[in-house]
């Protein structure tokens, strides 16, 4: 899927884990509580995107630029940490996006 343009597309509980969906024109889409575990978003953009609960860990997310709206999960061996606001813009910092978090 690299390079696919989402626009406006709404997925609920869609597994994306490990997907590649690097250079993505993410749009306007909606994820909420999808699995993107593993996903690999590397250069992607997006316009107003809603990471409703969805679980992003060990994606790759490094080049991403835009801008995001709800919430993202983190789940290791002991936990699931839910993230938004700035500590979920922080977590975009951290691994190489330029990506604003709008509440």
């Amino acid at each position: 899927m690299t390079g696919v343009r989402l626009g406006r597309a709404e997925c609920i509980r869609t597994s994306f884990a490990g997907a590649d969906l690097r250079r993505a024109d993410i749009g306007d889409a909606a994820f909420i509580g999808c699995d993107m575990s593993d996903t690999d978003l590397r250069g992607s953009t997006v316009t107003l995107a809603a990471f409703g609960e969805s679980d992003l860990t060990d994606a790759k997310v490094h080049g991403m630029t835009g801008s995001v709206v709800g919430s993202i999960v983190l789940t290791t061996q002991a936990t699931t940490t839910e993230l938004d606001g700035i500590r979920l813009e922080r977590w975009f910092t951290r691994n190489g996006a330029k990506v604003s978090v709008v509440n």
